[in-house]
């Protein structure tokens, strides 16, 4: 059996906000859906072995194994499966007929993201279709800020692109923490960055708006949106 390759995808899980101070820190993890306060801080680089995370649809798939579905009291046993074609990874779910029920081919690409003193080599998912033989295939297109996009972005999520025109684009302070999360108004074409005056614009800030915080704590938590 093929080892299960961990690529950052939709599905990814997120790595626990807890964890024991004699605990090795965790490689940081993207995600395309990000949630300012639930935030992972940037890591050391991990060994080659587990650089990549493992998604939940991963294992599912690669155990490659049947179960039977009962529908309206007829019971049918489809087939799940995962298998790579050069860099595609293909899930699919099929019938006891061999016809597909479902169909999602990740297009996974690979980086070498640095920022600072802080390198890391990581697979990430840059496209993912679902009906991929559909007329037409729905995919949705990842793009992540570069080496050189500035302090605290490499290796972060920049955009999102849903093949029914929606989007989120990202942008992030020299912590690494949001600061714009930029979401499609009406019929809105997206663009790479996007025109906030004519999109809903989720604004965030860390500054303290208390006296009593001093800003050491809950540090990855806006203080005002």
């Amino acid at each position: 059996m093929r080892a299960c390759r961990r690529s950052l995808h939709p599905s990814a899980e997120r790595p626990s906000p807890r964890r024991q101070a004699s605990e090795p820190r965790k490689p940081l993890v993207v995600g395309p859906f990000v949630e300012p306060g639930r935030q992972t801080n940037r890591m050391p680089s991990p060994s080659p072995a587990t650089q990549i995370a493992t998604a939940p649809s991963c294992r599912a798939f690669d155990r490659a194994h049947s179960e039977s579905v009962s529908t309206r009291g007829f019971r049918f046993v489809p087939s799940r499966s995962a298998a790579w074609s050069s860099s595609v990874r293909q899930f699919a779910i099929k019938n006891s007929s061999g016809t597909d029920l479902y169909r999602r081919h990740d297009t996974v690409t690979n980086y070498t993201f640095t920022d600072g003193s802080f390198s890391d080599n990581v697979d990430v998912i840059t496209s993912s279709t679902v009906d991929p033989n559909g007329s037409p295939p729905l995919t949705t297109s990842f793009a992540y800020y570069q080496t050189g996009a500035g302090t605290g972005k490499p290796g972060k999520l920049k955009y999102r692109s849903g093949p029914l025109g929606d989007f989120q684009w990202l942008d992030y302070d020299s912590s690494g923490r949001v600061t714009a999360d930029v979401r499609p108004w009406k019929d809105q074409t997206f663009s790479d960055p996007p025109t906030q005056s004519q999109s809903h614009v989720f604004s965030y800030s860390y500054s303290a708006v208390d006296s009593n915080d001093n800003g050491t704590t809950h540090t990855m938590r806006p203080r005002s949106t």
